[in-house]
């Protein structure tokens, strides 16, 4: 894959993961809410709401960060490749 190709995708991904995280940003919030008036807190799904809401942050920049190291790591690989074949 080409670098322009690969940056053009990669850049693709990431705005749509911000526009994901836009959504994860005020969706969790108003769902969490709206579970805690229904009693979820008392039941056995307690522990399921606790992690649903201290780990919601992190969904969005771990993508970011698996695309930004696909671009580079890419990136890397394919400039090595051409580099071997050059050689040979």
């Amino acid at each position: 894959m080409s670098h322009v190709r690969r940056l053009t995708i990669g850049s693709t991904m990431m705005v749509i993961v911000f526009v994901l995280g836009l959504f994860i940003d005020a969706a969790v919030p108003a769902l969490l809410n709206e579970l805690r008036a229904s009693g979820v807190d008392d039941s056995p799904f307690s522990p399921v709401l606790g992690a649903v809401e201290s780990t919601a942050w992190v969904i969005v920049p771990a993508m970011l960060l698996g695309i930004a190291l696909w671009m580079i790591i890419g990136t890397v690989r394919e400039t090595r490749r051409q580099d071997r074949r050059r050689v040979q």
